[in-house]
C-alpha cells in the first residue's frame, strides 16, 4: 500500500502553495478510517518527505478534509534520516504545522563521529534548532569542532 501527495499542515503563516514536497507513506498493510481521517500503516512502514526518511513498525495519521496531515506517531524501531545525520528511537511525534519531531524511548541523535542522546529529543525538521532532555553529547574532536549533530 503507498499514499502518496499529502502535505503536512503548512506553519502559521505559510503558504501552503509555497513548493514544501508532498509525504510519501510505503507500508505493507494500511487501513484508514474516512469518516475520522485515520490512516494507521503497519509492517516496514517508510515515509519520505524531501530529503527526510522515516522508518518504522507502525504509523498512524491524521488527514483533514484537504487531505492536509495534521498528526503522526510512528513506534517501533524508529530511524530517522536526512543528510549525514540519522536518528533513532523507540516512539516518533510529528507536529506538522510546528515541523516539531519528538523523539522518545532511547532516542539517540548521531552525525559523523558526534553523538546526542537523551530522554527525550526535539527538533524542527526545517531549522537548525534542537532540544534535548536529561542530555548527553560526545563531540568528536574535541573542544575545537564541538558542534551538535543536525537533525
Amino acid at each position: 500500500m503507498q499514499l502518496e501527495g499529502v502535505r503536512l499542515a503548512a506553519p502559521p503563516g505559510a503558504d501552503p502553495a509555497d513548493g514544501a514536497p508532498s509525504v510519501t507513506v510505503q507500508a505493507q498493510r494500511a487501513r484508514w478510517d474516512l469518516k475520522a481521517g485515520e490512516g494507521h500503516f503497519e509492517g516496514e512502514v517508510r515515509v519520505q518527505r524531501g530529503p527526510l526518511a522515516l522508518r518504522c513498525d507502525r504509523l498512524s495519521l491524521q488527514v483533514d478534509a484537504a487531505g492536509v496531515i495534521t498528526a503522526v506517531q510512528g513506534e517501533g524501531q524508529v530511524r530517522l534520516q536526512r543528510g549525514e545525520a540519522s536518528a533513532q528511537a523507540d516512539r516518533v511525534l510529528l507536529d506538522p504545522a510546528a515541523g516539531l519531531l519528538t523523539l522518545t524511548g532511547q532516542p539517540v541523535l548521531t552525525e559523523g563521529a558526534h553523538r546526542l542522546s537523551g530522554r527525550s529529543i526535539r527538533f524542527w525538521v526545517d531549522a537548525d534548532r534542537i532540544e534535548c532532555e536529561d542530555c548527553r553529547v560526545v563531540v568528536d574532536g574535541g573542544w575545537g569542532e564541538a558542534r551538535a549533530p543536525q537533525p
